[in-house]
């Protein structure tokens, strides 16, 4: 087991809107431990906000 480790609750849903031609997605995430929450407004956002916090994670001593 990894002592360098998050655990978050992804939650997303889709949002009808009539006005346009494809539905729009949410996601909130939500750090176990601190109960901190992130909104995002796109699949986009939210996948570069987590490549971003692994990229700039405490790195592991091989």
């Amino acid at each position: 087991m990894y002592d360098n480790y998050r655990v978050y609750v992804l939650r997303y849903w889709k949002e009808a809107n009539k006005s346009l031609a494809k539905p729009l997605w949410h996601f909130v995430i939500e750090d176990i431990q601190t109960k901190e929450r992130k909104g995002f407004a796109s699949l986009n956002h939210f996948v570069t906000a987590l490549k971003q916090e692994i990229e700039t994670s405490p790195k592991e001593d091989d």
